[in-house]
């Protein structure tokens, strides 16, 4: 499924993970399902945004709080990544890190960033 794929890392060999793929595909796949579920929250908003756009008198009150909540889901989900990042990392020796690092500044130059 989707979310499997997502936690295959791309094309990255099973090798450097020595045996810690289903650890690290864990805290992928839980970090991608919470991500998931702030991205539903964030089409809801964005309904509620154009339904409060649409009626006769705009409510500045409704859009702030729209606009609190969207970024109170943002950092939640910065931090919920952090936490992910750290989670994976503490389990991959300094080698396989270094390894990692050196797959994320290749496709960082592949997608031309």
């Amino acid at each position: 499924d989707r979310l499997s794929v997502i936690a295959r890392w791309d094309n990255i060999s099973i090798e450097w993970v020595g045996g810690k793929t289903e650890q690290v595909t864990a805290i992928v796949l839980a970090f991608v399902q919470e991500a998931q579920a702030l991205r539903e929250l964030h089409q809801e908003r964005r309904e509620l945004l154009l339904a409060e756009l649409s009626r006769p008198e705009i409510s500045r009150e409704s859009i702030q709080t729209l606009r609190a909540q969207e970024l109170a889901s943002i950092d939640a989900l910065s931090q919920k990544l952090a936490d992910a990042v750290v989670d994976a990392a503490s389990i991959l020796t300094p080698e396989q890190r270094a390894r990692l690092v050196e797959y994320a500044e290749e496709m960082h130059g592949r997608h031309g960033h």
